[in-house]
């Protein structure tokens, strides 16, 4: 019988968006887009910083 492997846990919003900002402050921006996208893809309706929303095409 196969194992189903356990689905990663969701990082909390507030948490993720800190270590978003951090890595735009770092000049990561290839890095902020991918997290952006999938923050969105997991908290769609979740409210952006002024500075993240314009980040989002």
């Amino acid at each position: 019988m196969a194992t189903m492997a356990a689905a990663p846990p969701l990082r909390a919003p507030v948490e993720w968006i800190k270590a978003i900002q951090k890595l735009r402050t770092e000049g990561k921006s290839e890095q902020v887009t991918k997290e952006l996208t999938e923050f969105r893809r997991q908290y769609p309706l979740y409210p952006l910083p002024d500075e993240l929303k314009q980040l989002i095409k």
